[in-house]
């Protein structure tokens, strides 16, 4: 049986902070996020954490659900899965059970588990379009 990915449409977004949104500091909640604009300090949040094309992050990550759509510059913990897309980009050391990696995207760094276990590393072609979640209200 084929499992198909979830859709990044099916996440119920609480935050959002916009493409004009310059953040510095640390941001944590419970919430699902989505970064659309740039931001320097580290995000821990319970939910997942959609970073979008436009997004521009330096420090580290950490959530239950990842998708990298933008650029991130620092190391990145994924509870349950990474999906990194075809517009994704991560400099740093990625830590999760199971990554997602589409064609074209770019990881310069280690991909690691639990200790004592392996991550399961898929790749996949980038066959639809970017939700309109990942892109601005304003656009």
């Amino acid at each position: 049986m084929i499992r198909r990915r979830r859709r990044s449409e099916d996440i119920k977004l609480d935050t959002i902070l916009d493409q004009d949104v310059r953040f510095r500091g640390e941001l944590t909640g419970k919430a699902n996020v989505i970064i659309r604009g740039r931001m320097k300090g580290n995000v821990t949040v319970e939910g997942s954490l959609l970073i979008a094309p436009s997004a521009r992050i330096k420090g580290d990550v950490r959530a239950k659900v990842i998708i990298v759509a933008g650029v991130l510059n620092g190391n990145l913990h994924a509870i349950k899965k990474l999906e990194l897309r075809t517009t994704g980009k991560i400099q740093g050391d990625v830590r999760t059970p199971l990554a997602a990696l589409a064609y074209g995207s770019l990881l310069r760094g280690e991909i690691k588990s639990r200790e004592g276990f392996s991550s399961r590393i898929l790749h996949f072609r980038e066959k639809r379009k970017f939700s309109p979640l990942f892109h601005s209200s304003a656009a």
